[in-house]
């Protein structure tokens, strides 16, 4: 049986209730372990550079070309989530002009990559990794890239993944 711990309850919560069969449990954040805050860009990517020595290190500078006021940002990815990046870079899917989350820490790191959906509260992917320098991603949601500028969300098994995830790392 697959438990799946949510931390508030949010329309999210009510979706999921809905739409599940897995047992959900509302826990404080008193019971959460304390992680190390994430901030959030949205946009795409301008330019990067891949250097492919070592674990893999893309230089990432996100930019979002609906809002010219709004300033651009450079980040770091490394290992596997740099990997991905390069590769899909080289591609024309059409996942690399959707305007995506990125999150990144105040070192500038890079964490993971949510691709939104046309619902609101349940991204159509995730990418990320357990560490920096790993070299294994985990994907929640499609796993070839994305061909379609409006995605549907992920279904509602690599949903309640995901959240295991997010809550576990």
């Amino acid at each position: 049986m697959h438990i799946l711990h949510i931390i508030t309850a949010s329309p999210l919560v009510k979706l999921l209730l809905e739409h599940t069969t897995y047992r959900v449990y509302i826990i404080s954040m008193k019971e959460v372990p304390k992680m190390e805050k994430l901030y959030k860009y949205r946009g795409t990517i301008s330019s990067f550079s891949y250097d492919s020595n070592g674990c893999g290190t893309a230089d990432i500078i996100l930019g979002d070309v609906s809002d010219w006021d709004k300033s651009p940002i450079r980040v770091t990815a490394h290992g596997a989530l740099a990997k991905y990046i390069y590769e899909i870079e080289m591609t024309d899917a059409e996942e690399r002009y959707i305007s995506s989350n990125w999150y990144y820490d105040s070192n500038l790191f890079l964490y993971r990559i949510e691709v939104p959906s046309s619902n609101e509260y349940i991204p159509a992917k995730v990418i990320t990794q357990a560490d920096f320098l790993s070299n294994e991603l985990a994907v929640f949601g499609q796993k070839s890239y994305i061909e379609t500028d409006s995605p549907e969300p992920m279904n509602h098994i690599q949903s309640a993944a995901w959240y295991e995830y997010k809550i576990n790392h």
